[in-house]
């Protein structure tokens, strides 16, 4: 594993916080980044947070009675999505923090695994406080190779998008809040979603007592913007300046718009048919 953060001079940063009714905004605005940091030549530090989703993966299309498991998150008060990716369900409250790290292919060309690498390191560097390791963690919700865990205890998941050679590193940070509720949540969906099925598909057997959140193991609370700032010093201390005017005004060009629409067209074709929520603002 590479010690160097592969950051250029510059990286453009974005922050956003989408509601609960815009959980399909969220990898729309994501895969449209994706498709614009292409022609870029500095990568992206991308933090966003979406109240109360269940962000299912394409595997959990296979559930057999995944239209009797979604009454389960409104009685959480949550709502759900599929997003056009693979792997399995996640949780995103006011709790928990996503970080994405986006590199153009003009920057570096990189593995999967290094690119996993990468934003294991920013994490590293966040938190040198805590032995953060690398590895699955079994009966986590959404369980992988590059879960993050300390002590045995799985506090983000990784996952990873490639777009004609952009590549983006996407990190879901459980910070503060009821994580025992939000395993317990994804037990029971997955309880209720398989039924009396075999369960062929290797959903996990969600277990709460596997996951914490990161601010549970610090000596004094952590607040979603406390976490923030922990990766943009991070971020800075390996020599990159951060800024926001680049990206914000490549954000407001109608060709960023047009892509936006695209991609939540895309997005409306893998969901349920009896859970087609209109979730087209951006």
């Amino acid at each position: 594993m590479t010690d160097a953060l592969s950051l250029a001079q510059t990286t453009m940063l974005l922050s956003q916080h989408f509601t609960k009714t815009e959980g399909l905004a969220t990898f729309a605005n994501m895969n449209a980044l994706l498709s614009l940091i292409e022609h870029e030549s500095q990568p992206l530090l991308h933090f966003w947070m979406l109240d109360n989703n269940v962000i299912m993966g394409l595997r959990d299309a296979d559930l057999p009675h995944l239209e009797q498991a979604y009454p389960i998150l409104g009685e959480h008060d949550y709502v759900g999505f599929v997003r056009n990716s693979g792997g399995l369900a996640v949780v995103s409250d006011p709790g928990v923090l996503n970080v994405s790290l986006f590199f153009p292919p003009s920057l570096l060309k990189m593995g999967v695994n290094e690119a996993y690498d990468q934003m294991k390191l920013l994490v590293d560097r966040a938190f040198p406080e805590l032995p953060i390791e690398a590895g699955e963690i079994p009966r986590s919700y959404c369980p992988g190779t590059y879960d993050l865990s300390v002590n045995g205890h799985k506090i983000a998941g990784m996952s990873q998008r490639r777009r004609n050679g952009g590549t983006v590193i996407m990190l879901y940070l459980s910070v503060n809040g009821n994580q025992n509720a939000r395993a317990q949540l994804i037990h029971d969906f997955y309880t209720v979603g398989l039924g009396h099925e075999e369960n062929k598909w290797d959903f996990p057997d969600v277990d709460p007592a596997t996951m914490m959140n990161v601010g549970d193991l610090l000596p004094q609370s952590l607040t979603i913007e406390e976490a923030q700032a922990r990766f943009v010093k991070a971020a800075q201390l390996s020599g990159t300046q951060l800024a926001k005017q680049h990206l914000a005004d490549l954000m407001t060009e109608p060709e960023f718009g047009a892509q936006i629409d695209f991609e939540t067209k895309r997005l409306l074709q893998h969901q349920p048919t009896f859970n087609q929520p209109d979730q087209t603002s951006h």
